[in-house]
Parts: structure tokens; sequence; C-alpha cells
């Protein structure tokens, strides 16, 4: 059978930390840049991890950019250990608290863009009860470049607003 994640009630809190739904970060193609749309979901994640220090994380990069499987394997690993440096140095969790994996498709994947862009991911899950795993890996692939950290212009200039902003008319009689 399965093991269980955590259970446990957080930090003196009435909240079941195992019941806290954890967010993805999504990322251009061959890229492992961190794109500021989603400093959100890991603030929301490393927020969780404060609420429950006992809880452990399984962090699994995933990437299907092109049909060479040590290249998406690399960009994987590459996705998932940015998300987790940033987490360790922003908020100070231990790395010790992750579990990181890492998917490379064999083939580039197909669809529309939105579902190609939805398999260039970092997805956290609670680690189950007794789950391992190492939580620095060395690089699979070591030396082979794969993907750019670094965010284009043309990128920039075409993000979307984050937050987008209403406006309105104050009618005074």
């Amino acid at each position: 059978p399965k093991a269980k994640p955590h259970s446990k009630k957080g930090g003196g809190g009435n909240y079941d930390c195992s019941k806290i739904e954890l967010p993805d970060v999504v990322f251009d193609h061959e890229k492992y840049y961190l794109d500021p749309q989603y400093f959100g979901n890991l603030h929301q994640i490393a927020e969780r991890m404060q609420m429950c220090p006992d809880m452990k994380l399984v962090v699994t990069g995933y990437d299907e950019s092109r049909n060479d499987p040590k290249f998406n394997e690399q960009l994987a690993w590459n996705r998932a250990n940015a998300a987790v440096d940033y987490l360790v140095e922003k908020y100070g969790i231990s790395r010790d608290r992750y579990i990181i994996k890492y998917k490379g498709g064999k083939k580039a994947a197909t669809g529309t863009a939105y579902e190609k862009k939805m398999k260039s991911k970092v997805e956290f899950r609670y680690a189950n009860d007794g789950e391992n795993g190492d939580s620095n890996p060395p690089a699979p692939h070591p030396g082979l470049k794969a993907g750019s950290k670094k965010e284009s212009n043309v990128q920039k200039q075409n993000r979307q607003p984050i937050y987008e902003t209403a406006s309105f008319v104050l009618y005074i009689p």
C-alpha cells in the first residue's frame, strides 16, 4: 500500500499540511529561468513549508522540447534545480526538505501551444512518509548545455502583466 503524505497539523495551526494544494511553475520553451509571474506560486510554496516545518516536498522538473532525450532530461533537471535554488536562497528553506526528480521526454511534445507549455514545468507534491531521494542530485548529463537561464528581450516585451489593473471613473455629484 502507498504511504500517506504528512498529515501533521502545521505550526500550531488548525490545518492539515497535506491538504494544502501546491501550484506548479511553468517555463518558456527551452528555458529554465524563473518567469516573475510565477514568483507568487513559489511564495505560496515557501509559506506552506514554513507553516509545516516537518514537511518534505518532491520537486519534479519536466521537459519535452526536442527529439533528444538527453537534452530534455538535462533541461528538466535544470528547471527543478532553478525552482529549489530560488526557494532555498530567497526563503532560507533547507535544501534537505526537497527530493529532486526530473523527467525528460524521448520526443518533442505535440499539441497546442498551451499543451506544449504545460509539459515544460516544475511540479511540487508532498513526499509520502518514508519517501527518500536526493536533495541535490548530480546533473544527468554534465557539460550538456540544455536550455537558457536568461529571458530574451522579446519575451520580456511580450510578457503578460501579473496583475491586470482596473480602470474606473469616479463621478462626484
